[in-house]
């Protein structure tokens, strides 16, 4: 699921980790190229922080996340790359499409776009971020052969299918997830569960690339399938973000308003919804 209280124009006041002790500073890069082939020699993912000159939160990020050492720990196991998107970065940002800064640009090594951070986080948030998709990334190289080779003694294996189609979208692998989801669709064993886990990979892989539209096709095709209220609720918050990324405010109040009646629904989850629908209906005000 997107950071859905990153979407929000609205400002929020910034949590600021302390720092426990004498930071090593990041080696940060300023050459794709360079980055990119690095990257390659040590199998692992480029970082590209698309920042400009008069952006504040970009000098919040530098002062008050970057410094910290779980955030150190968290960049040093990829490739961290800093360009200015106005000036040595303007081609690379036209070509990922950033348009707000900060972005940070998770790249494989062939400069993929594997995932992003788009805006301010508190370093407790950022590093978890990065963790995940890092390990995200290392998981589907490791374990997406091991299934494939399953895959090839097993074919219509539907929980396999769905492990397949998780793993690709998780490395933004369309052309295996395209071949991988009709056959999951039409595999004997494929329960509701394991269908909607996939859709929901699939959805999180177009939200990340900003194909906003195909991610809501996928998100639309699990909600029905969803029977627990964590996953009723993430669900409508993954449909919502993607209408907000567009500014499509009238489209994401509804989406945000079922969550609040789902029953039982998470206390995190619901009060994501209950926060963000009063700062969506004074955006709708304005506009009249």
């Amino acid at each position: 699921m997107l950071n859905f209280r990153s979407l929000l124009v609205i400002p929020v006041a910034m949590a600021i980790s302390p720092i426990a002790a004498q930071a090593t500073p990041i080696h940060w890069g300023n050459n794709l190229d360079a980055a990119l082939n690095k990257a390659k020699a040590s199998h692992t993912l480029v970082m590209v922080d698309f920042y400009t000159t008069w952006c504040y939160w970009c000098k919040q990020l530098d002062a008050h996340v970057y410094p910290v050492p779980s955030v150190e720990s968290a960049l040093s196991k990829i490739v961290p790359v800093k360009l200015d998107a106005e000036k040595n970065g303007l081609s690379a940002a036209n070509k990922y499409k950033v348009t707000g800064y900060p972005d940070l640009v998770f790249l494989d090594p062939q400069g993929n776009m594997i995932s992003s951070i788009t805006g301010y986080e508190p370093a407790p948030q950022f590093t978890h971020d990065v963790n995940a998709i890092v390990t995200r990334y290392h998981n589907s190289l490791t374990q997406l052969p091991l299934i494939k080779q399953e895959l090839s003694k097993t074919p219509n294996s539907a929980s396999l299918l769905s492990k397949e189609i998780i793993l690709c979208a998780g490395v933004n692998d369309l052309s295996g997830v395209k071949a991988a989801l009709p056959k999951l669709l039409k595999a004997s064993g494929s329960s509701p569960s394991i269908i909607m886990k996939a859709e929901l990979a699939v959805g999180d892989m177009y939200s990340r690339s900003g194909d906003y539209g195909k991610a809501v096709s996928h998100y639309k095709k699990a909600l029905p399938l969803a029977t627990e209220p964590k996953d009723m609720a993430s669900t409508r918050i993954s449909i919502a973000s993607c209408y907000l990324q567009q500014n499509e405010l009238k489209a994401a109040l509804p989406e945000l308003q079922a969550v609040v009646a789902i029953k039982h629904c998470p206390p995190s989850l619901l009060a994501e919804a209950q926060q963000t629908i009063p700062q969506i209906q004074n955006a709708l005000k304005g506009k009249n």
